[in-house]
Formats: C-alpha cells, sequence, structure tokens
C-alpha cells in the first residue's frame, strides 16, 4: 500500500514539479506604408500572452493582442466618397505547444489553436461593382465576427535560462481573409519565465 501511495504521488507531483509559467510580450504583422495622400502608416499589432508549461514537449498559451489596420472605404451619397479609415481588433488566440527539446538554445515547435477577433465597427465586406447600378451600404453588410481554427510553427531562442526571444508564423484554417484579420501572420517577442 505504501509503495502504491509513494507510486501515485510520483506520477501526480512530476508534471507540477516541472511546470513552469511563461509571460510572452509580443509585436505581429508589423508593417509600413507611405503614401504622398496619406502619409506615414504603421500597420500591425502588440500583445500578451501567458503559457503553462506542462512538460518538456507540451505547453498551452493564450494571448490577447491588439491590431491596427488600414483600409480605403468609399461611400455612396451625391456620388463616391473614398477616404482612409483605421481597423483596430483585439484578437484572442488560445493554442497548444508540441515542442522539440534539443542541445542548444533553440527549440522549435509546432502550435494549435482556435482565434477569435470581433470585427471592427467599421469594418464592411468587400463590395461588388456592376456597372451603372447604384450601390448602398447597409448594415448587413458589416463584416461578422470570425472564430478559426489556426496552426503554426515557431520556435524560442533562449538568453538566458529566464529571458528569451520567441519567433512564429500562423495560418487561419479559413479560406476568407478580411482586412481586419489576415489569413497569415507572423510575431516576435519577448518570453520570460517565471
Amino acid at each position: 500500500m505504501r509503495l502504491r501511495f509513494i507510486a501515485v504521488a510520483s506520477l501526480l507531483l512530476a508534471p507540477s514539479l516541472f511546470a513552469e509559467d511563461h509571460l510572452h510580450i509580443f509585436v505581429s504583422d508589423l508593417g509600413y506604408a507611405s503614401s504622398k495622400y496619406y502619409g506615414d502608416e504603421w500597420s500591425g499589432g502588440v500583445g500578451i500572452g501567458l503559457s503553462h508549461v506542462w512538460n518538456p514537449r507540451w505547453s498551452i498559451e493564450g494571448s490577447i493582442a491588439m491590431e491596427r489596420r488600414h483600409t480605403d472605404v468609399t461611400r455612396f451619397g451625391l456620388g463616391p466618397i473614398t477616404y482612409r479609415e483605421n481597423l483596430d481588433s483585439f484578437p484572442i488566440d488560445v493554442g497548444v505547444h508540441f515542442r522539440f527539446p534539443t542541445d542548444s538554445r533553440w527549440t522549435p515547435y509546432l502550435t494549435a489553436g482556435v482565434r477569435y477577433v470581433e470585427a471592427p465597427s467599421n469594418a464592411f465586406k468587400p463590395l461588388v461593382f456592376i456597372p451603372g447600378v447604384p450601390v448602398l451600404v447597409s448594415p448587413r453588410d458589416q463584416a461578422s465576427n470570425r472564430t478559426s481554427g489556426e496552426v503554426g510553427v515557431g520556435a524560442t531562442f533562449r538568453i538566458t535560462p529566464k529571458v528569451g526571444l520567441q519567433f512564429d508564423v500562423k495560418r487561419l484554417l479559413r479560406s476568407d481573409s478580411a482586412n481586419f484579420d489576415p489569413l497569415t501572420k507572423g510575431s516576435v517577442g519577448l518570453n520570460l519565465s517565471f
């Protein structure tokens, strides 16, 4: 009986003895554009994530970001008026990482998870123009919230045992893109263990 208790306690405590948490601060899809009509524009996002490492191979991560993209919007009144508008979104990602431990400072991983993005109130579906037919933008033409599965690859480079850099690329499993939520995204960030 005593031996079984020690065996069960060892099995239950082993994952928690290894377990550690990571704080991940990142920038994603950083872009810059310059135009004589709109001036200089930065696009992309910043975010924060928290992950729990269960063992050397498995971890789970949740993150939230603030992303800004720019789009040309055409509204119709007495005539078409086109102007530049910011699209701000706050995506939430939850994913599982499968790591490949190595003897170097690099730890590559695969990730799979779910992404949710609430459509900005000023985001509209793309309009189809038919020559000679007036087009009106109605509330039903507004873009809808998006939930999608996602997969990706990444790597963590350990600078010290507690500080590292994390790089990843993720792809949504959707077939449609939105101007506020592209299908493929890359990010780089600081990874802190505690």
